[in-house]
């Protein structure tokens, strides 16, 4: 399939009827709906332990809510399984020198586990701002060391009292403190994504604060994990832009604390270093060679052979397994679900199955399909999941996580049925698959990938779609730190379009099709960790014959998102920011009409789609909030349908059913009353 690059090129009055008295109940009781998305656990993180002179595994696995379980590795039983409430992906765990468990994920919350406990503790938040926990790290004394976003703050945890004090802001204009290491004497912070670098923070007086910046500095990126060993600091450097221009790889490298220099020659640029042994040393494995490095002198010993071993997490850990007891490198792959123990000593290797017990995951997308059946994606990890509405059966995708996951689907931001074809947005890379409904799904070639837009145009979510006789639309979020999305257009099922910037520096974030007129409602914000556009967002329309925008408009100053948009039988257009709904002229753009459905304000916050509209049977149903109603677009007259329950914006009509997500459950409701 060819993909076709476009540069575009740029070429009212508001009457707002009365507002009608709201019912307080529901038309119809929402069914409950079974959960679609559960099959395969999905984790980003572990940490080993010892209880009890047992080796356990500490996962935290996504979910709603995630769950951290503890594996216990010989016997493979899931000996804890705790819930982490309003937590559904995990991002960090470690554990703390009394053998406690802290994890931290998408929420402000800090949770402590100790194990044999029925629960874990919630610390409560960790900051007043902070809304994710991104980075945890434990120092030589026993503390606890945090990282979160939106603010890039770095926080300690006191391991007696528990109390957490908030050391502030690590370097202005960041927004991810993404990773911590500490020692007796420093606590090292990776912020990001604008201008990446590793802050150096004195634990005795926080104000002393050194800049290492990265061997090649880029002007945005996520830096991956950072790990202290010894003398040595060792970082995951994300690829980017360099200052000349030049596109600089990802790497691995190591920092000698000592002489501030990236120039080690331990370094080993294809491996990440385990982290350091009881005897002060630490490991690569490359090639099936186990090769020691003095965390001290740098010095490099002789490799011993081993297994061909690979993984996402090593540890380090004096553990007994297999009735013999010493320092074991363990290498946990959630891919394969299993942890492979090495001596260190010997390089002797010894392979042991992790089965981590699955959790119903959060649903993070609901999209029609062919007649009868939706397309749900999991928030979490790869998995999407097809369900039958007449029969309640369920298909879920993939299988399983399998290698060569650049062909096989991430987290599905949004899809779209055309034809014999369901189109599938991924995360990341914005990749997007085309699926033949009329053959088996198979992982990495059905479906397939026929766009790819994280390298040249750095894009990262399909999240809008919409469809009109021979073409597929869909619109694209950008990768963290960078501003600017664009319009996709599928020419009959063949040639991928692109158009780039289709409204500067704004993500296109909600589309509808009519002929050959595609609209879009844009979001004000870009990817994560950078400031949105100055300006509102806005309103457009593009001539996919001929290539061209007609018209774009800003229904109202300031707006944060349009976050659906829908056309009516007589063909206005229908815009929502949030709970407001603008009635526009389709030719030109013109505000008609104002609506407004509720009167609670948009926050000038992170917003890509806030609101969900479809047109059913000619009436408009729209979410926002967690609350969905119908509204009648001849007179403005709305009412509620369902009230507190919806979990994000998501609505699908199919068979005369209402179809909407309710955390991790799928919902229905009838709309035969709703006339």
């Amino acid at each position: 399939m060819a993909v076709v690059i476009l540069f575009a090129t740029y070429g009212a009055s508001r009457v707002s009827p009365p507002r009608p008295a709201v019912p307080s109940s529901a038309v119809v009781v929402a069914d409950g709906w079974r959960t679609p998305v559960d099959a395969v656990p999905q984790t980003k993180t572990s940490a080993a332990l010892v209880v009890d002179g047992r080796l356990k595994l500490a996962v935290i696995v996504s979910g709603s809510p995630a769950r951290l379980q503890l594996v216990d590795v010989e016997s493979n039983h899931v000996d804890s399984s705790v819930g982490l409430p309003g937590m559904s992906t995990g991002e960090a765990v470690v554990v703390d020198h009394q053998g406690r468990v802290y994890a931290g994920g998408n929420t402000e919350h800090l949770y402590r586990y100790t194990p044999g406990q029925i629960s874990a503790v919630d610390l409560g938040p960790v900051t007043p701002r902070a809304s994710n926990v991104f980075a945890l790290g434990v120092g030589t004394d026993g503390v606890v060391w945090g990282g979160s976003y939106p603010h890039a703050e770095l926080w300690r945890v006191a391991p007696e009292s528990s109390r957490i004090t908030n050391l502030g802001q690590v370097r202005a204009g960041a927004q991810y403190a993404r990773r911590v290491a500490a020692d007796g004497r420093f606590v090292y912070v990776a912020v990001g994504p604008s201008r990446p670098e590793i802050i150096r923070i004195s634990i005795d007086d926080p104000a002393d604060r050194l800049q290492i910046p990265l061997p090649d500095p880029i002007a945005t990126g996520i830096i991956g994990r950072i790990r202290l060993l010894g003398r040595f600091l060792s970082v995951e450097i994300p690829a980017g832009v360099a200052r000349s221009g030049q596109l600089q790889p990802y790497q691995r490298r190591l920092y000698d604390l000592s002489t501030r220099t990236w120039a080690v020659p331990a370094n080993d640029p294809t491996q990440l270093p385990s982290p350091v042994s009881g005897s002060g040393d630490f490991y690569y494995l490359d090639d099936g060679e186990l090769t020691a490095v003095d965390a001290q002198s740098g010095d490099v010993r002789p490799p011993v052979r081993t297994a061909d071993i690979g993984g996402r997490d090593t540890h380090v850990l004096h553990a007994t397994l297999g009735g013999a007891t010493g320092e074991r490198l363990l290498v946990y792959n959630p891919r394969r679900e299993e942890l492979t123990s090495v001596d260190v000593l010997t390089g002797a290797a010894a392979r042991y199955p992790i089965t981590l017990s699955a959790v119903p995951m959060t649903i993070k997308s609901v999209s029609r399909g062919d007649p009868g059946r939706i397309f749900v994606g999991g928030y979490g990890g790869g998995s999407l999941s097809i369900v039958n509405l007449r029969t309640g059966a369920k298909s879920q995708f993939p299988s399983r996580p399998i290698k060569g996951a650049g062909r096989v689907i991430g987290e599905i931001e949004g899809t779209v049925a055309h034809g014999r074809y369901q189109y599938l947005g991924s995360y990341t890379g914005s990749k997007v698959f085309q699926y033949d409904r009329t053959q088996p799904w198979v992982d990495g070639t059905n479906p397939r990938v026929i766009a790819d837009l994280g390298g040249a145009y750095r894009q990262d979510r399909p999240r809008a779609w919409a469809t009109a006789g021979d073409r597929v639309y869909f619109g694209t979020i950008p990768k963290y730190g960078v501003l600017g999305g664009g319009l996709g257009i599928i020419d009959s099922d063949t040639t991928v379009r692109y158009i780039p910037d289709v409204v500067p520096e704004q993500s296109v974030v909600s589309l509808a099709a009519r002929g050959d007129v595609v609209v879009g409602g844009t979001s004000r914000w870009g990817g994560l960790g950078t400031q949105p556009s100055t300006g509102g967002a806005t309103v457009f329309a593009y001539d996919a014959a001929r290539g061209v925008k007609i018209w774009e408009n800003s229904p109202v100053r300031g707006a944060q998102a349009f976050g659906a948009v829908a056309f009516d039988p007589s063909g206005s257009v229908w815009a929502a920011q949030g709970g407001v709904l603008f009635e526009l002229d389709h030719l030109t753009g013109a505000v008609k009409r104002r609506v407004d459905v509720t009167t609670e304000p948009q926050q000038d916050e992170l917003t890509y789609n806030s609101s969900a509209l479809v047109m059913h049977r000619g009436m408009l149903y729209l979410q926002t909030g967690t609350s969905i109603y119908s509204v009648d677009p001849s007179t403005g007259q709305s009412k509620t349908l369902v009230e507190g329950e919806v979990s994000l914006p998501q609505l699908v009509v199919d068979d005369n059913q209402l179809i909407y997500p309710a955390g991790a459950e799928l919902r229905s409701i009838s709309l035969t009353a709703d006339r």
